[in-house]
């Protein structure tokens, strides 16, 4: 995340020949846009592959906790083995993402529906 942050406050300030004239001249954000996303991409995955791991117990006690919804199989089979009655967040996270795509979709029209 600070790489991208960093990169969205440098990047005006540098700026770079490339940037101001391709391929949309008129629109710097557009033209720094696949920049920052790359400078941050980068971050992202340096900063995981270089920081350690988590201890189990705090991931396990986070999923207990949180109940997320994701790529958190591994830690769900090991919450699962030690509390069998434990249950995952399945049908929830599917009811908050079927509410998410509905009211996308209202968001989307919303100026049309609702001028004055």
């Amino acid at each position: 995340m600070l790489s991208g942050i960093g990169a969205a406050l440098l990047l005006p300030a540098l700026n770079l020949e490339l940037l101001q004239n391709w391929p949309l001249t008129e629109n710097f954000s557009m033209n720094a846009f696949p920049v920052i996303f790359l400078i941050s991409l980068a971050g992202s995955i340096l900063g995981s592959l270089l920081t350690k791991k988590e201890d189990d117990e705090t991931l396990k006690k986070f999923y207990r906790q949180v109940r997320p919804w994701g790529f958190w199989k591994p830690v769900e089979r090991m919450v699962v083995a030690e509390d069998p009655a434990f249950r995952a967040n399945a049908i929830s996270g599917r009811i908050c993402s079927i509410l998410q795509w509905v009211s996308c979709g209202r968001f989307r029209s919303w100026p049309s529906r609702y001028s004055w």
